[in-house]
């Protein structure tokens, strides 16, 4: 399920709208697909131009530069669908003071962090708003196996520049609900009934 969505999303394409200015009568405009959202007529809306805000549409065009926003979007599927968690990384354009206080600029890059890999750190004095651990995956080779595990390179983010989304969890209102965990018997289910046919195989 989680490949056919991305791949429902390889030709995806976004385009930064701002509500039409008055006395601009609507002519040809692009119709966008039906939503749940109530965001008003397309004819309401006209495209954001580089010449107005060139950061953001720059953003949106090109998130990072490994990323087109069709991989980005399906970055963000697969962490949505396995984790219930979304975690992108806004990198600011820069750092502004605020009152004695440091607060983060508009970003200008859009990461999808690996939501296994990323820890919650409380606030301390570096990042008084609390902070993300993201550990590093290392890959090795031993005795002609390759095995994976979590290396000790590390890096800290701090906590107001990620943007963190989550599907409501039923009990536990910090933490996520994995659309996996709903089905988790079904999984060990399916897990012994594999683990039996194996044992029957191997005597």
């Amino acid at each position: 399920a989680i490949k056919t969505f991305c791949r429902a999303l390889q030709s995806a394409t976004a385009e930064v709208m701002m509500p039409r200015p008055k006395g601009n009568k609507p002519g040809k405009f692009r119709k966008a697909m039906a939503s749940p959202h109530a965001l008003g007529p397309d004819e309401k809306y006209v495209p954001v131009t580089r010449g107005q805000h060139p950061d953001l549409v720059n953003l949106f065009r090109c998130p990072n530069p490994s990323d087109t926003f069709a991989k980005f979007l399906a970055r963000c599927v697969i962490q949505n669908c396995l984790h219930g968690r979304i975690l992108i990384w806004m990198v600011p354009k820069c750092l502004w003071e605020d009152g004695g206080r440091t607060v983060p600029g508009p970003p200008v890059r859009m990461y999808v962090l690996p939501a296994a890999l990323c820890q919650a750190q409380p606030p301390s004095a570096e990042h008084p708003h609390g902070a993300w651990r993201v550990s590093q995956v290392s890959q090795g080779v031993y005795g002609g196996y390759g095995t994976l595990g979590y290396g000790t390179g590390t890096a800290v983010i701090d906590k107001r520049c990620v943007l963190d989304i989550q599907e409501p969890h039923n009990l536990w209102h910090n933490q996520p609900y994995s659309p996996q965990q709903g089905g988790r018997t079904q999984l060990d289910l399916i897990e012994r009934i594999d683990r039996s046919a194996w044992a029957m195989m191997d005597n």
